[in-house]
């Protein structure tokens, strides 16, 4: 019988974490899975502590330890190359998810049918106890994928490149194989599949706001490393461009935004901070861009990605954010 769904597991010296991270897969309600664990040449031995807490289970396993580390989109690749499942779920070995994620979002996508590639779900962050992370308030960290209109991402992902939380996202496996599946060359893999299945291939979206995963934030997650978040931005803006999707209104900010990127002006988040720091946004500039019809779908941080590429020719007019020497 053909699995249901195919949970693509990432490690990479997971260590402690990968004990929760298995538990919660392991529970999963929906019990037609596969999993595909692609190891990125560990050095901790948490590979061989997957192995044991497999064997010790009744799923189908799959086992691949990689003899270099190719990245999150060239691990993933190997997984997608043997996944035998009608979806596809890329996880990171150090988060959790909720016992009924695979069953909800596939669901989704059945429902939503063939034209929608993509299942967005909320993610609650955690932190290395697992407990969750809270707000001043004391309310659960939560992000949500964008409110897109309809199911159809483009207009927003048009002008502001908003993508839903990585571990909230699940795929139609024979979606992603139309778009040629990950790009091993990308620095990071859901904005640019997110983006290239949406502006490429015409992917509808199913969202929830319903928390379907736990991301766990430690020291060693790859979204906390702004450089790699930015060359990331880049690399798929280009990708992109050079594919003939029409950005319309803001096709201009965005060559500038690469422009101000390839003179050597610092991350993105760096320099949008230095900025919101000196001059207040101008809202007539952002809303001619398109930025405003859309700013209550986009989270904080990737509306203010967005609006970089508005404001970087500023800061090069004033040499601002420019890399020493």
């Amino acid at each position: 019988m053909t699995p249901r769904a195919t949970i693509a597991l990432l490690n990479w010296n997971g260590g402690d974490f990968v004990r929760p991270c298995l538990d919660s897969v392991l529970r999963q309600s929906e019990q037609n899975i596969e999993i595909v664990v692609v190891d990125n040449n560990s050095s901790d031995g948490s590979a061989d502590v997957i192995e044991a807490l497999l064997d010790a289970s009744s799923v189908k396993y799959e086992l691949v330890r990689l003899d270099e580390n190719r990245g999150i989109c060239g691990g993933l690749q190997v997984a997608l190359d043997r996944a035998t499942g009608e979806y596809f779920f890329p996880f990171a070995s150090d988060d959790e998810m909720q016992p009924d994620r695979v069953d909800r979002q596939c669901d989704q996508l059945d429902a939503a049918g063939p034209t929608t590639h993509i299942a967005a779900g909320a993610v609650a962050l955690i932190g290395p106890d697992s407990l969750p992370l809270r707000t001043w308030f004391g309310r659960p960290l939560i992000t949500r994928p964008p409110r897109y209109d309809g199911g159809d991402p483009a207009t927003t992902m048009t002008f502001s490149l908003a993508v839903p939380p990585a571990p909230g996202l699940a795929f139609r496996t024979s979606g992603l194989r139309s778009i040629g599946g990950y790009d091993v060359t990308a620095p990071i893999e859901d904005v640019d599949t997110f983006s290239r299945l949406v502006l490429l291939e015409g992917s509808r979206v199913a969202t929830t706001d319903d928390v379907v995963s736990r991301y766990r934030r430690h020291g060693s997650n790859a979204s906390r490393r702004t450089d790699l978040m930015g060359n990331g931005l880049e690399h798929t803006l280009r990708t992109l461009l050079d594919s003939g999707v029409d950005f319309g209104p803001v096709r201009d900010h965005w060559l500038e935004y690469l422009e101000a990127r390839s003179q050597g002006y610092i991350s993105p988040w760096a320099t949008l901070l230095w900025t919101l720091a000196i001059e207040p946004l101008e809202r007539a500039t952002v809303r001619s861009a398109g930025v405003d019809v859309v700013r209550s779908q986009m989270s904080t941080g990737r509306r203010l990605r967005a609006c970089l590429a508005i404001v970087a020719p500023k800061l090069a007019a004033r040499g601002v954010g420019r890399k020493n020497g």
